[in-house]
């Protein structure tokens, strides 16, 4: 057997060998070169012409060479494929979030208080009640109002009639004046008296609009439509003006106050749609909408309040409510999107200055794209992140299959089987 068929031979399998460990560094090159001079050296023990015994004889000592090889073993370690899942890169929609906490409060309550502190008589109304604007209440004691009233009206009655009387006669001392049948003084004097009648009837009629104001309010009604809470007192229990007797609330419109830091004011604009959430019902999403932000920072907390105002419709939020906000300061439709799940984050500290201060730290990600078997590890540029997902500014594109299960595994250019491709 010639030496250059079995010396081709060799070749031929190195030349396979690499090709299946393509992608790999000049290193590595240079050590199948260095694998391939060993192989040589061993070809030239030999005669130009060799029998069949030497030639398996030559066969063995080059196998030996390549068992030995590191380099080699290295690289088949290389050719192990790895089995991997694999996602799909599609279009969608994302929103840019703020999360914050805080208490549903109504838009509009009302504490209602007696205004006449005396034994409440009646008291119909009960915690949890709804009552439209008008509705009775409460009445406290009235009868000694009453009896006030009597009394004042029939002071209002006397002093009518006595200006009356008077109005009559200084008609007629005024005509008299004009024919000058009585005196200047007569008629000044009573002119006088007729002005002081005006008085009276006037004074009476305010003591008696009052006395009747004060006996309509021991008639305590609602102010506005509402619900009944804060109720505390019953029939027999005294009214007293300094505390409520109860509480109104409507529950249609509901507001949130938020204290939003620094940072996150300069994104927050009047209008912003707000998803809210609460733990009674952690299935719903309450639509509420930013209208109200403080044109100022609270020196003592860097924060700025922020007002929400929820609709209610059905009722079924209660003021006191503990929620979690989510304010949408942007939306994107129709962008390509990755799951955080199959990134890869590392940190890169730049100095900018002088201080250590001044370092700037940036993160940069990349991921796993399948292409003809190989994961190709690929830096991307991402945008909004908003939970589960992120936007691709640039990297990627619609279809690229991203690794999602056995990346851990991965290097550079590592050979992969895909077992199975999630949507």
């Amino acid at each position: 057997m010639k030496k250059r068929w079995i010396i081709a031979l060799i070749v031929l399998i190195i030349v396979v060998t690499v090709v299946a460990v393509s992608r790999k560094s000049q290193e590595t090159a240079e050590d199948y070169r260095e694998l391939a001079g060993d192989i040589r050296n061993v070809i030239n023990q030999y005669d130009d012409t060799v029998d069949n015994q030497s030639a398996r004889r030559m066969i063995a000592e080059i196998q030996s060479v390549i068992d030995h090889s590191s380099t080699l073993h290295k690289q088949m370690d290389d050719l192990v494929i790895v089995p991997v899942e694999v996602e799909k890169i599609g279009y969608g929609c994302i929103q840019d979030k703020l999360v914050y906490m805080g208490d549903i409060q109504a838009e509009s309550s009302a504490r209602v208080y007696a205004k006449i502190p005396d034994r409440i008589v009646d008291f119909p109304v009960h915690n949890g009640d709804y009552i439209r604007k008008g509705t009775v209440i409460a009445r406290v004691e009235d009868s000694k109002l009453k009896q006030s009233v009597y009394q004042a009206e029939a002071a209002l009655a006397s002093a009518k009639s006595q200006f009356q009387n008077l109005k009559l006669e200084y008609e007629r001392i005024e005509k008299l004046f004009k024919e000058e049948a009585v005196s200047e003084s007569q008629y000044l004097q009573l002119k006088t008296q007729l002005e002081v009648a005006k008085n009276g009837v006037a004074q009476a009629n305010a003591a008696y609009k009052m006395v009747k104001e004060q006996l309509e309010d021991t008639v305590i009604k609602a102010p506005i439509d509402g619900y009944v809470s804060g109720k505390m007192l019953n029939v027999g229990d005294m009214a007293a003006g300094q505390m409520p007797i109860v509480t109104l609330t409507q529950k249609d419109l509901l507001k949130i106050i938020v204290d939003v830091i620094e940072k996150d004011i300069r994104l927050v604009k009047k209008g912003q749609n707000v998803n809210v959430y609460v733990d009674v019902f952690p299935e719903r999403v309450f639509k509420g909408e930013v209208v109200r932000i403080s044109p100022v920072v609270d020196a003592a907390t860097r924060t700025s309040q922020v007002e929400i105002l929820l609709k209610n419709p059905d009722n079924a939020l209660t003021p006191g409510m503990f929620a979690r906000l989510e304010i949408i300061v942007q939306s994107k439709d129709n962008v390509l999107l990755v799951n955080r799940n199959n990134l890869d984050v590392r940190t890169s500290r730049h100095l900018n200055g002088g201080s250590i201060r001044d370092t700037e730290i940036e993160q940069i990600f990349s991921v796993f794209v399948v292409e003809d078997n190989l994961a190709l590890e690929k830096e991307i540029e991402v945008g909004i992140r908003s939970g589960l997902w992120l936007e691709v500014v640039s990297g990627l594109k619609e279809g690229d299959r991203v690794v999602s299960a056995g990346r851990t595994n991965l290097r550079d250019s590592t050979m992969v089987n895909i077992v199975k491709v999630n949507s």
